[in-house]
């Protein structure tokens, strides 16, 4: 029988990498609200969503990177 249990890291790198998804999609989504509104508001909650986004996105990728090293350290 085969062992199906979950490593930690494993559920962390999934968790990593549908956030980032989560995240992109979410401010993907906004950049299409706001060129189909086409408002200098619409704009401005996109440009907003950007700005807190970038840091977010840069968060993530650095945690799936400190990740992969452990990863990599701990290889069997």
């Amino acid at each position: 029988m085969r062992d199906i249990s979950v490593r930690p890291l494993d559920a962390l790198v999934a968790l990593s990498v549908g956030g980032l998804c989560l995240l992109l999609a979410v401010v993907g989504g906004l950049g299409l609200a706001a060129e189909y509104v086409g408002t200098w508001r619409s704009l401005f909650l996109f440009e907003q969503a950007l700005a807190t986004a970038a840091p977010a996105t840069l968060a993530v990728a650095a945690g799936l990177l400190v990740v992969g090293a452990v990863v990599v350290a701990t290889a069997d």
